[in-house]
């Protein structure tokens, strides 16, 4: 199964960053980075896929330069 998983951060407030990603289905969908907590999760509950996908462009980009990006891709 192929997977393209495209992020774009929506919030911010220097603690919480919050991100907005789509299903397969065409759904928006929201995660939420604590970074004091280093803590990521669905703001749905559900870790699927393309939640999986969308933690792994987060974290690449984060890992390369320390930031939280704006917008990051994921393909696999």
């Amino acid at each position: 199964m192929a997977i393209n998983v495209e992020i774009k951060k929506v919030a911010d407030d220097g603690r919480l960053v919050r991100y907005s990603f789509m299903s397969s289905l065409g759904e928006e969908r929201f995660l939420t980075v604590d970074r004091e907590a280093e803590r990521v999760w669905p703001d749905d509950g559900l870790e699927n896929i393309e939640y999986n996908g969308a933690v792994r462009a987060l974290v690449k980009v984060w890992r390369e330069n320390g930031e939280f990006p704006d917008r990051a891709r994921h393909q696999a």
